[in-house]
């Protein structure tokens, strides 16, 4: 990937716009700074703050051409073309729709569509707390600008520089795809070193804001064990309908899931900011400028109206740890090797003074995140992936296969 190089599309855009108006980087700044203003003491949003930061958006039509226009005004005038990320890999992992923004053959920026106004408003919130110089061990595209879509089921759109490097989920996969045995060493030695670097990362994340460490609020875990049972009743649907492929009990399934849950609940949680879905498709690296988080809506859950955290650290370790294993395994990484990654990793997070973890929340949110797997997988009616998920399920609750 080509970064933006920000002064200059920053500087173009201030010397097109006239001296009384805003340009787009002082909007911008004022935009995430409503954005804090819609954060609540429970994770939450506040609906009538969310109000006044969408009534200050602009509105673009909805067409190509009309996102095309706002897109060149955000970048000075500068003439591109867009295109649709049909996948995840190395572009990121996000469930929304993606537009690479091209000069030329360069990438310079990323549109966002966000299907909801409240997640759009969760971006703003959390990318304005991760931009504070408290944290110096990773980066995040820089906001350029946002704005409303007319007459759609689209809320709006940002448009953000680019992250650097590649998804580590990009990164594991070039593994598979290497041609000589020196390639494939070469890949892997730079995925050792993007694990340091993300275990570097989240430590810095979970410990580093102040009142990290406290309790969490209970919400934030139980919000995620009612996601948990919902995804359980998902597939104990798709098990009555796929029998000749779903060869374990669900009900056994849903006794370990009660089970865990009940043992967490008797934990106190510590208090952690968390990125919120750390897979490895939302988590960049490049070798020189580092570790860039994308895709952090989420995040905005862990904190409260003042940015402290609520969160638990769990989520992060047990999205990155157990989905960074999985996708070794698709890769053809050996179990050794895969173990090695996954050892690093925590190594290194514990190394870095990373949040104090409860293996109880651990194996319960790898639990819920093997289970959303599932549910995508049979929605997708993918058999392989399917497959591969339950060989994931099994592996985690101890099962033979």
């Amino acid at each position: 990937m080509v970064p933006l190089e920000m002064c200059d599309y920053q500087e173009a855009s201030m010397v097109s716009q006239s001296e009384d108006t805003y340009s787009f980087g002082q909007k911008i700044d004022d935009l995430l700074d409503m954005a804090i203003k819609c954060r609540t003491a429970d994770g939450s949003v506040h609906s009538s703050e969310m109000r006044l930061l969408l009534d200050k958006l602009e509105e673009i039509d909805n067409t190509d051409d009309a996102l095309i226009k706002f897109t060149e005004a955000v970048l000075g005038g500068v003439q591109v073309k867009l295109q649709k990320n049909l996948g995840g890999g190395a572009k990121g992992r996000s469930g929304a729709t993606i537009y690479f923004v091209y000069d030329g053959s360069a990438m310079v920026a990323v549109c966002k569509i966000f299907p909801k106004c409240e997640e759009l408003v969760r971006e703003l919130s959390s990318l304005s707390r991760l931009r504070q110089p408290e944290f110096t061990s990773f980066t995040i595209p820089a906001p350029l600008a946002t704005a409303k879509i007319k007459d759609s089921n689209d809320a709006g759109v940002l448009v953000s520089t680019v992250a650097q490097g590649e998804s580590i989920a990009d990164l594991i996969d070039s593994v598979r795809k290497a041609t000589t045995i020196s390639d494939r060493n070469n890949i892997l030695n730079q995925l050792q070193k993007a694990v340091v670097d993300i275990a570097r990362a989240l430590a810095e994340l979970h410990t580093k804001p102040i009142g990290s460490g406290d309790l969490a609020l209970d919400s934030y875990l139980t919000e995620s064990i009612r996601r948990a049972r919902r995804l359980v009743s998902v597939v104990a649907k798709e098990h009555a309908k796929l029998l000749d492929i779903f060869d374990f009990k669900i009900d056994e399934v849903r006794q370990q899931l009660e089970h865990l849950i009940e043992e967490c609940l008797c934990e106190k949680s510590k208090a952690a900011i968390v990125h919120g879905d750390a897979h490895p498709g939302n988590l960049f690296w490049d070798s020189t400028a580092g570790v860039t988080f994308i895709d952090t809506p989420s995040l905005h859950y862990s904190m409260d109206s003042m940015g402290k955290p609520i969160g638990t650290p769990e989520r992060d370790i047990a999205s990155f740890e157990g989905r960074l294993v999985d996708l070794c395994r698709k890769a053809g990484i050996s179990k050794n090797e895969s173990k090695s990654f996954r050892d690093t990793f925590l190594n290194n997070y514990d190394a870095e003074k990373g949040a104090s973890l409860s293996e109880k929340k651990l194996k319960f949110f790898q639990l819920r995140f093997t289970l959303g797997e599932l549910v995508l997988a049979c929605k997708n009616k993918c058999s392989k992936d399917i497959q591969e998920a339950i060989v994931s399920l099994k592996q985690l609750l101890g099962w033979k296969n």
